[in-house]
């Protein structure tokens, strides 16, 4: 009885063809963090006023509790 060999389907992490850097490039990976740190300031302003909804409530309570009042130099510093 012989051993039968595990075929190799999945791509693994160590695998160069399924790095990152293959299937995006510094500007990209640059432009889709600008994004959401944008996205996420414009939450938390929003939620300071409570006008973003649960999340933004939840993401006010949470950095008032964390930088105090310092929560309001948040959005100026992720921008």
């Amino acid at each position: 009885m012989g051993r039968k060999k595990k075929e190799k389907n999945e791509p693994e992490a160590s695998d160069p063809a399924f790095q990152l850097d293959h299937i995006l490039g510094s500007d990209a990976k640059r432009s889709l963090l600008a994004l959401f740190l944008a996205t996420l300031a414009l939450i938390v302003l929003l939620g300071f006023f409570d006008v973003a909804g649960p999340l933004g409530h939840g993401l006010d309570d949470a950095f008032g509790s964390i930088f105090g009042f310092g929560k309001w130099l948040l959005p100026i510093v992720l921008q």
